[in-house]
């Protein structure tokens, strides 16, 4: 469900701050469905299956939504942009840092909450400092694109 809820906020707040002005009139006709189509599937689903008709309401919604966003996402990205959609992904390192940081928190959540909190603080620093010997490029380039964009 979280992962449901991460994606479609992105793409949803990408996808409503490049839309046109009818292309957002489409894009919320299709999200006014979308949250219909939750209402029906909530009332059915309700008393067949209890509290988690609920929630697979919720992510049925959440799905055609997602898939709206991210269809219209990736034609814009392929009709306006030269950059790549995976040139915005992570880097190797960075994926390790944030694997090797959930790996340690989970096991020291199971020790006293100071060396919780200071394995946290750790990677967190880690993470960071990861980021920032990966990810230089990919910042200057974001910059360049902006700076780009706003003398268009």
């Amino acid at each position: 469900m979280v992962l449901f809820l991460a994606l479609n906020g992105t793409s949803e707040a990408y996808a409503h701050a490049v839309m046109k002005p009818t292309e957002l009139n489409a894009a919320n006709i299709v999200l006014l469905s979308s949250s219909l189509l939750n209402v029906l599937l909530s009332i059915y689903l309700q008393p067949r299956v209890g509290p988690i008709g609920l929630i697979i309401s919720n992510c049925v919604s959440m799905s055609l939504r997602l898939a709206y966003t991210l269809r219209f996402v990736l034609y814009q990205r392929l009709r306006d942009c030269t950059l790549p959609l995976a040139s915005f992904l992570p880097s190797r390192g960075v994926f390790v840092a944030l694997l090797t940081s959930s790996v340690v928190t989970t096991i020291t959540s199971r020790l006293d909450m100071i060396k919780h909190l200071s394995a946290g603080l750790i990677s967190v620093g880690g993470i960071l400092s990861t980021i920032w010997l990966f990810e230089r490029d990919a910042f200057a380039s974001m910059m360049a694109l902006k700076t780009r964009s706003k003398v268009d």
